[in-house]
C-alpha cells in the first residue's frame, strides 16, 4: 500500500478507524478491530488478517484467561452498547436470566425478538431459543422471578410477530426436540403450553400438533442411538405418542376453550390417566 493510497483511505475512513490497519501492516500482525470496512480493506489491499473483539474473548476463554461467566458478561455489555454484529447463544440468555434474577427485562425481550427481526438470521435464533425454553422449564427461578409460563408466553409472542411465524414455529419444534432428547416430558410440557397459551390461531395450533406427532418417531430412534442402555427412554417418547393419538381422537384442539382452559398440571394428569386406563384395559383383554 503506497503513501498516496494510505492518505486517500485516511481521508475517507478517518485516522481513528484506519490507524489499527497501519499498525498491523507495520508490525506484520493481525488487525484487532470491529470495523468491517477496515478489515475488508486489510484483506483485499494487503492480505492482512484480522480478528474482532468477540473472537478475542472466545480465545481468552479457551486459554483460560477469563472465565465463561466473564465472557458472557462482556458479550452482554457489547450487546447493550448496540454491537449488533455480536452473536449470542443460549448461555447469554441464561446469564441474563441469572443476572436479572429471573425477571423479564426490555433487554432480554430484545434478544428474544431477534427471531422476528429481519436484521438478524432468524434460523440461528431457533436453537438458542429451544435450549433456553428447556432451561426455563427445568429450573425453578429465584424469589421474585417471573414464572416459566410468563417467559414462554414471551417466546411464543416473539414467534407470532414474525412474517414467517408459521414456518418458524414448526422449525422450532425440531430445535426444541434436539435440546431435550432425554427429557420427553419437558418437550411435551413446553409444546402443550404453546398449544394452550400461545398466541396462535387455530390453523397454527393444528399444524404444531401435527408436526409434533411426526417428530416423535424420529425422537424414538434418536433416543435409542444416543442412549442405547436407557431402555425406558424410547418407551417414554412412545407413551407421549399414544397420548397424542388419544387427544387427536378426542378432538383435543377443537374442544379447547382458550378463554377458560384447564390448568396445565390437571391437563397432564388427565392425559396420563387416559393412557393408563387404556393400558389396563388392554392387559385385561390379554388375560381373558
Amino acid at each position: 500500500m503506497n503513501a498516496g493510497r494510505s492518505k486517500e483511505l485516511v481521508d475517507v475512513c478517518g485516522m481513528a478507524s484506519f490507524a489499527p490497519l497501519l499498525v498491523a501492516r507495520e508490525k506484520s500482525v493481525a488487525i484487532f478491530s470491529d470495523d468491517g470496512y477496515i478489515k475488508a480493506i486489510g484483506e483485499l489491499d494487503g492480505r492482512t488478517p484480522s480478528f474482532c473483539i468477540q473472537a478475542f474473548l472466545r480465545v481468552s476463554v479457551q486459554k483460560n484467561l477469563i472465565l465463561p461467566a466473564e465472557y458472557q458478561d462482556a458479550v452482554i455489555k457489547l450487546l447493550k452498547s448496540n454491537y449488533a454484529f455480536i452473536s449470542e447463544d443460549a448461555s447469554i440468555l441464561k446469564r441474563c436470566y441469572l443476572l436479572d434474577k429471573g425477571r423479564i427485562t426490555p433487554f432480554t425481550l430484545s434478544l428474544l425478538n431477534r427471531v422476528n427481526d429481519r436484521q438478524y438470521n432468524t434460523m440461528s435464533c431457533l436453537p438458542l431459543m429451544g435450549e433456553f425454553a428447556v432451561f426455563l422449564w427445568r429450573n425453578q427461578g429465584p424469589d421474585g422471578a417471573n414464572t416459566r409460563e410468563k417467559w414462554l408466553r414471551e417466546i411464543w409472542s416473539a414467534f407470532s410477530k414474525s412474517k414467517d411465524a408459521d414456518f418458524l414455529i414448526l422449525k422450532f419444534v425440531a430445535n426444541l426436540a434436539v435440546a431435550c432428547p432425554a427429557h420427553p416430558a419437558v418437550f411435551f410440557g413446553i409444546i402443550n403450553h404453546a398449544l394452550i397459551q400461545g398466541p396462535f390461531d387455530q390453523v397454527q395450533r393444528i399444524a404444531l400438533f401435527n408436526v409434533v406427532r411426526e417428530t416423535i418417531p424420529t425422537m424414538v430412534r434418536i433416543s435409542q442411538e444416543m442412549h442405547p442402555f436407557w431402555v425406558g427412554l424410547p418407551k417414554e417418547w412412545q407413551m407421549h405418542q399414544r397420548i397424542n393419538d388419544i387427544l387427536d381422537r378426542q378432538g383435543f384442539l377443537n374442544n379447547l376453550n382458550f378463554g377458560s382452559f384447564l390448568p396445565e398440571r390437571a391437563l397432564f394428569q388427565n392425559q396420563a390417566k387416559s393412557v393408563n386406563v387404556k393400558s389396563r384395559k388392554q392387559k385385561h383383554r390379554k388375560k381373558r
